[in-house]
């Protein structure tokens, strides 16, 4: 698998672009980069796009410019750049608070998101005013750990459906979404 390099929001992002099928965007967390031991099986439904973050791998490390908020917009940078209107996105760890600023700046460019190991606001998170954020603020929580908080947007076990696909890590693999 070739890594590229694109321009996004000032700095050169390092991706990798593997399998074929509807986008993923894999996000991963502080220090992290996108080397991950299932991307392999993800590629076999997906074209998975994973990245390095700013300050990881072979992206830019600029001096500044970590905050959440800007990684969201180096991501729309890179999304931007490969020409996809919409892509499914898997964030984990500090990738999942990316992957939700991600939806919070630009609801309407994700299709489906799945959070893993990962945090959900805070006492002063702020909420889009998008279709996405909408569901997001109405679901219920299936559980919470002090690892993983995991959000239900649809639960198979109560018969109701969602257009918006958001399941546990553990489910990733055997749901078609």
């Amino acid at each position: 698998m070739t890594t590229r390099l694109a321009r996004a929001n000032g700095i050169n992002i390092a991706y990798r672009v593997q399998g074929q099928g509807p986008p993923l965007v894999l996000v991963m967390g502080y220090r992290l980069n996108s080397t991950a031991t299932f991307i392999e099986q993800l590629a076999r439904q997906f074209t998975v796009i994973t990245l390095d973050n700013r300050g990881t791998g072979l992206s830019d490390k600029p001096v500044e410019g970590y905050a959440i908020a800007n990684m969201a917009r180096d991501l729309r940078g890179l999304v931007d750049e490969l020409g996809l209107a919409q892509v499914h996105m898997l964030g984990y760890s500090m990738g999942g608070a990316i992957a939700q600023e991600f939806v919070r700046q630009f609801p309407d460019r994700v299709k489906g998101l799945i959070l893993c190991a990962t945090m959900a606001g805070g006492p002063n998170a702020t909420l889009g005013d998008g279709p996405l954020s909408r569901r997001c603020t109405s679901a219920r929580a299936a559980r919470s750990r002090s690892h993983q908080r995991e959000i239900d947007l649809g639960s198979r076990s109560r018969g109701e459906t969602s257009s918006l696909p958001f399941l546990p890590c553990r489910e990733l693999f055997r749901a078609g979404f």
